[in-house]
């Protein structure tokens, strides 16, 4: 015969009952709040870079620097900006092209951009690679010896929004207001291969880390954190 629960525990484990639903709407409107927030910082993020990283109009540029953007090989990322590379060089605003990035352990992304470009008709003797760079800092370094050793007067900078956003305002600041210096982001409506809203999302907390990272960082630190992080 099963035994009557005392008045004194049932109320007692009624109560715990409503704390506990009461303490999970709490969760859950923490939860909506923090990604409602989330989202607003995103769009605002986004409006903001793709307002200020407008194509530049000028006509024609002495080279492209193009920014490895995958991993251990070329993926979609770094296709889309070799495509956009393709579409000022078919323009005729470009002739040479450097292929910066990708320094990994037995991996030249730069060279399978090189190679990519000259499946697609570009003569090998107009695309000049870099074998040391592996994040945006190096990229630019790297760049940089190429353009002085080429005597380039004018190279436009390829890659997404948010990349080139945070390398002219960032990473470059005075440096980026230099005579000659340019950057030519592809854009998200009209890349190849397609970008979605759910890589826009991705790429814009990817951003944001590395901004923190930049931001945080040592100068002694930050290169062999990120290289140990890529390698």
């Amino acid at each position: 015969m099963t035994r009557p629960t005392p008045p004194a525990a049932g109320r007692l484990g009624r109560r715990h009952s409503f704390m506990g639903r009461k303490i999970l709407r709490k969760i859950v409107l923490i939860v909506v709040c923090l990604a409602a927030a989330d989202l607003a910082a995103g769009l605002a993020f986004y409006l903001a870079v793709t307002r200020a990283m407008s194509p530049p109009e000028i006509s024609r540029f002495d080279a492209a620097v193009v920014l490895w953007g995958d991993t251990n090989s070329l993926g979609p990322e770094t296709r889309r900006r070799l495509n956009q590379v393709l579409k000022l060089h078919q323009a005729g605003r470009i002739d040479q092209v450097i292929c910066v990035g990708g320094a990994r352990e037995n991996f030249s992304g730069a060279e399978a951009m090189k190679r990519f470009l000259v499946a697609q008709g570009l003569s090998p003797e107009k695309i000049f690679t870099d074998h040391n760079s592996f994040d945006t800092w190096t990229n630019w370094r790297e760049a940089q010896k190429i353009i002085r050793e080429q005597k380039f007067q004018s190279v436009v900078f390829v890659s997404d929004p948010f990349h080139l956003f945070r390398l002219k305002h960032l990473l470059l600041r005075p440096e980026a207001a230099k005579p000659g210096l340019w950057f030519h982001p592809y854009a998200y409506a009209e890349a190849v291969p397609r970008a979605g809203w759910s890589l826009i999302w991705k790429r814009i907390h990817y951003e944001w880390i590395a901004c923190l990272l930049w931001i945080v960082l040592p100068e002694s630190l930050y290169e062999p954190v990120v290289r140990q992080l890529r390698y």
